[in-house]
């Protein structure tokens, strides 16, 4: 999503009214910012699951590192990106798609294949939505 939505900012023209650019600019952003939405909530879900229950204290260590590294890269991508919007619109925009395919390989190939699988049977609607539990029903009216 987050290529979708630099390569959407390739379609930018300078000719467009205010509206116009704002507009298109505002829906490329919708898919930037849920493409870090999924990122955050990803990592967040992915460390939780790979850590140990005795291991708590060290899995709030590797939040608050992996928070400061996101922090330090969001900085760099700011930095890198103004310097080189300096040179061209195009190349800053290229950059950053480049930069996000140099990190997918880590991404894709790193995770395990087992990750984001149930270790237990999923819930069906008929567990959630229990008729004949008469202490929810008396909750819910």
């Amino acid at each position: 999503l987050q290529l979708l939505s630099y390569g959407l900012l390739f379609g930018w023209r300078e000719d467009w009214s205010k509206t116009q650019a704002i507009i298109y600019v505002t829906g490329a952003q919708m898919f930037a910012g849920i493409a870090k939405d999924l990122t955050k909530l990803g990592g967040k879900t992915v460390t939780k699951l790979v850590t140990p229950e005795e291991k708590e204290t060290q899995l709030f260590k590797l939040v608050s590192l992996i928070t400061g590294w996101k922090n330090s890269l969001k900085g760099v991508g700011y930095f890198a990106g103004s310097a080189l919007i300096e040179v061209s619109y195009e190349l800053a925009l290229a950059v950053m798609m480049g930069l996000i395919v140099l990190a997918m390989p880590w991404a894709i190939l790193g995770l395990d294949k087992n990750l984001g699988m149930a270790k237990k049977k999923n819930a069906l609607w008929r567990d959630v939505f229990k008729l004949d539990n008469t202490k929810l029903n008396l909750l819910s009216a």
